[in-house]
Protein backbone atom coordinates (compact mmCIF):
# COMPACT_ATOMS: atom_id res chain seq x y z
CA UNK A 1 0.00 0.00 0.00
CA UNK A 2 2.47 2.86 1.15
CA UNK A 3 5.32 3.92 -1.08
CA UNK A 4 7.63 4.72 1.64
CA UNK A 5 7.77 2.56 4.28
CA UNK A 6 9.61 -0.95 4.30
CA UNK A 7 7.88 -4.09 5.15
CA UNK A 8 10.24 -4.34 7.96
CA UNK A 9 9.45 -0.92 9.61
CA UNK A 10 8.42 -1.90 13.01
CA UNK A 11 5.23 0.41 12.73
CA UNK A 12 4.64 -1.19 8.49
CA UNK A 13 1.51 -3.48 9.94
CA UNK A 14 -0.07 -0.40 11.63
CA UNK A 15 0.39 1.80 8.77
CA UNK A 16 -1.53 -0.72 6.74
CA UNK A 17 -4.65 -1.52 8.73
CA UNK A 18 -4.85 2.09 9.46
CA UNK A 19 -4.71 2.55 5.29
CA UNK A 20 -7.09 0.24 4.52
CA UNK A 21 -9.78 1.94 6.91
CA UNK A 22 -9.14 4.94 5.01
CA UNK A 23 -6.99 6.59 7.37
CA UNK A 24 -4.93 7.98 4.44
CA UNK A 25 -5.84 9.67 1.33
CA UNK A 26 -2.06 9.47 -0.57
CA UNK A 27 0.55 5.85 -0.67
CA UNK A 28 3.08 7.86 1.30
CA UNK A 29 3.35 7.12 5.25
CA UNK A 30 5.83 9.54 6.05
CA UNK A 31 5.97 8.21 9.33
CA UNK A 32 9.01 10.13 10.55
CA UNK A 33 6.97 13.69 9.85
CA UNK A 34 5.44 15.53 12.50
CA UNK A 35 1.47 14.64 13.34
CA UNK A 36 -0.29 17.82 12.23
CA UNK A 37 -3.89 18.32 13.78
CA UNK A 38 -5.02 18.69 10.46
CA UNK A 39 -4.78 14.78 9.92
CA UNK A 40 -5.44 13.59 13.26
CA UNK A 41 -8.74 14.99 13.56
CA UNK A 42 -10.28 12.63 10.72
CA UNK A 43 -8.29 10.09 12.30
CA UNK A 44 -9.70 10.51 15.76
CA UNK A 45 -13.37 10.56 14.47
CA UNK A 46 -12.58 7.37 12.12
CA UNK A 47 -11.84 5.81 15.30
CA UNK A 48 -14.83 6.69 17.18
CA UNK A 49 -17.20 5.89 14.42
CA UNK A 50 -15.54 2.36 13.75
CA UNK A 51 -16.29 1.81 17.54
CA UNK A 52 -19.65 3.02 17.79
CA UNK A 53 -19.17 6.20 19.45
CA UNK A 54 -20.08 9.72 18.03
CA UNK A 55 -17.82 10.89 15.35
CA UNK A 56 -19.21 14.42 16.06
CA UNK A 57 -18.21 14.91 19.52
CA UNK A 58 -15.82 17.91 20.17
CA UNK A 59 -12.68 17.09 20.45
CA UNK A 60 -10.14 19.01 21.99
CA UNK A 61 -8.86 21.75 19.67
CA UNK A 62 -5.20 21.71 20.31
CA UNK A 63 -3.06 25.31 19.74
CA UNK A 64 -0.24 24.38 17.20
CA UNK A 65 -0.27 22.85 13.67
CA UNK A 66 1.54 20.03 15.25
CA UNK A 67 0.51 17.56 18.06
CA UNK A 68 3.10 18.08 21.01
CA UNK A 69 2.60 14.81 23.23
CA UNK A 70 0.64 16.72 25.98
CA UNK A 71 -1.54 17.62 23.00
CA UNK A 72 -2.07 13.78 22.02
CA UNK A 73 -2.20 12.46 25.38
CA UNK A 74 -5.35 14.78 25.64
CA UNK A 75 -7.19 13.64 22.96
CA UNK A 76 -6.68 10.00 24.00
CA UNK A 77 -7.68 10.85 26.84
CA UNK A 78 -11.06 11.98 25.38
CA UNK A 79 -11.08 9.57 23.34
CA UNK A 80 -10.83 6.64 25.67
CA UNK A 81 -13.46 7.97 27.89
CA UNK A 82 -16.24 8.01 25.01
CA UNK A 83 -14.94 4.68 23.68
CA UNK A 84 -15.82 3.31 27.64
CA UNK A 85 -12.29 2.55 27.78
CA UNK A 86 -11.05 0.87 30.77
CA UNK A 87 -8.42 2.76 33.02
CA UNK A 88 -5.63 -0.25 32.82
CA UNK A 89 -5.72 0.05 28.77
CA UNK A 90 -5.94 3.64 28.52
CA UNK A 91 -2.65 3.71 30.61
CA UNK A 92 -1.09 1.21 28.53
CA UNK A 93 -1.97 3.03 25.05
CA UNK A 94 -0.83 5.95 26.55
CA UNK A 95 2.55 4.60 27.30
CA UNK A 96 2.58 4.44 23.73
CA UNK A 97 3.65 8.12 23.70
CA UNK A 98 7.07 8.85 24.14
CA UNK A 99 7.85 11.72 26.26
CA UNK A 100 9.94 13.58 24.19
CA UNK A 101 10.07 17.41 23.34
CA UNK A 102 8.27 18.66 20.09
CA UNK A 103 5.92 17.11 17.73
CA UNK A 104 4.95 13.95 18.03
CA UNK A 105 5.40 11.67 14.98
CA UNK A 106 3.14 10.25 12.27
CA UNK A 107 4.59 6.90 13.06
CA UNK A 108 3.31 7.35 16.90
CA UNK A 109 0.59 8.55 16.50
CA UNK A 110 -0.58 5.78 13.58
CA UNK A 111 0.73 3.29 16.29
CA UNK A 112 -1.27 4.94 18.93
CA UNK A 113 -4.78 4.98 16.90
CA UNK A 114 -4.07 1.57 15.70
CA UNK A 115 -3.71 0.06 19.18
CA UNK A 116 -6.84 2.24 19.82
CA UNK A 117 -8.88 0.56 17.39
CA UNK A 118 -7.61 -2.88 18.71
CA UNK A 119 -8.60 -2.26 22.50
CA UNK A 120 -11.80 -3.85 24.13
CA UNK A 121 -14.32 -1.91 25.09
CA UNK A 122 -15.90 -1.79 28.70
Amino acid sequence: YFEDIPKDHPAFAAFQRLGTKGFFDSYQALPNDPLRYSAVDPWARRVLKLAGADPSMLLPEEPGECLSVPDLKRMLSVLCEAMHIAQHDQEALASLIPDSPGAVSREVGCVLFDKLLQTKVD
